[in-house]
């Protein structure tokens, strides 16, 4: 059995980017079609929208995505919970470093974290 197509897909965006923004997309779209609980598609766009195309409402979806998909995606939560610190939406980047880190510290320690990024 080999790869599927949106693996391949898949697999030649993330070399592409960030050098080819409109084929990324184009690609990373066909695999969201083709399996919408692909985590790495979900959290490849949300960087895309974010870091490229500078559009944080569309990248906050795919990142909830890809941690709707997988709660235990540890890229998406600290690529999410950067770019709400940079939004200076402080208080809920804590909420997402806190969920992230529930098992392992608290709440105060999520604020202690925040010092990372800012």
């Amino acid at each position: 059995m080999g790869i599927s197509t949106y693996e391949v897909m898949y697999i030649q965006a993330k070399d592409n980017y960030p050098y080819n923004v409109d084929e990324c997309i184009e690609k990373l779209h066909y695999v969201i079609a083709a399996d919408s609980e692909h985590t790495g598609a979900q959290f490849l766009m949300g960087k895309i929208y974010e870091e490229q195309l500078e559009d944080y409402k569309q990248a906050e979806y795919y990142y909830r995505m890809a941690l709707y998909v997988d709660n235990s995606y540890l890229p998406a939560y600290y690529q999410y919970a950067e770019m709400l610190i940079n939004l200076n939406r402080i208080d809920e980047a804590l909420k997402i470093i806190a969920r992230e880190n529930c098992t392992r510290c608290g709440y105060g320690d999520a604020r202690m974290l925040i010092g990372i990024f800012v």
